[in-house]
């Protein structure tokens, strides 16, 4: 993954409000994502967290405020307009093509295919075989990296939860990111299996791939980001590192006395 300078901010948010039906979901949130870091995204159910990572990612547009994505305004982009910059989002529920095999299902996340071109379709394999098969390369690095190239032929919706966490990371690295949304990414994943999931997400920030991580497993958080942002009732009322904030009174109150 290639990175930028150590500690340049990658995405800064600035105000950003969403107001839904006169409901105020978020108001005024503002913070900086250095690159090569996890930065986390942590409160309360209903704190307005999701709602900050849709308006990054461009599925819910913001009411007002900026995004900027490596100093250009990707606020009101639809996501098809903000991946090809390098932003991939996962979601809080697996969205892996069940009847599709985990080959297929990488394959089908990678950008730009020729094959779905009109010279494509006409022409058939003998246009786009060659870039296919560097992706089922880059699709098998990818496999043997996270422990699954026994998988490779197995249809999605056999996999465990876990897995299925695992293929959604994997997917979103076939677009070769700069940067990943993750919402809840051990939700459903069973406890024999969240120790992968860390070491594969603290391996790819080391390797200088930039995250912003809604998480509620602190333990988790804790180990992986540096620092946090506590939101609370749509607005952010603690910054920093998490040994740090838990200790503040009002993160306590909102966050951690539930």
């Amino acid at each position: 993954m290639d990175g930028q300078p150590a500690n340049s901010a990658l995405l800064e948010v600035k105000d950003l409000h969403r107001e839904f039906g006169g409901v105020v979901a978020v108001d005024g949130v503002s913070f900086s994502v250095p690159a090569g870091t996890i930065v986390g995204l942590i409160g309360p159910n209903g704190a307005g967290k999701s709602t900050v990572i849709g308006m990054i990612g461009g599925a819910i547009l913001p009411t007002s405020g900026s995004i900027l994505l490596d100093g250009e305004e990707i606020s009101g982009l639809r996501p098809y307009r903000i991946a090809p910059r390098g932003l991939i989002r996962t979601f809080q529920l697996s969205a892996e093509f069940p009847r599709l095999t985990v080959m297929q299902n990488l394959l089908a996340a990678a950008p730009d295919h020729p094959g779905e071109t009109l010279a494509g379709a006409l022409l058939g394999k003998r246009y786009w075989g060659a870039y296919e098969a560097k992706l089922v390369t880059q699709a098998r690095e990818l496999l043997e990296r996270f422990n699954m190239p026994a998988k490779e032929n197995d249809y999605a919706e056999d996999l465990s939860g876990g897995q299925r966490r695992l293929l959604e990371v994997m997917r979103a690295l076939m677009a070769k990111p700069r940067m990943l949304l993750l919402d809840e990414p051990t939700a459903g994943v069973h406890p024999s299996m969240i120790g992968e999931l860390e070491s594969q997400l603290a391996s790819l920030r080391d390797d200088g791939l930039t995250m912003v991580m809604v998480e509620h497993e602190l333990g988790i958080v804790e180990r992986l980001c540096k620092v946090v942002v506590v939101m609370s009732r749509g607005k952010v009322i603690a910054q920093g590192p998490l040994a740090r904030v838990r200790a503040q009174a009002e993160v306590r109150e909102a966050y951690f006395a539930g």
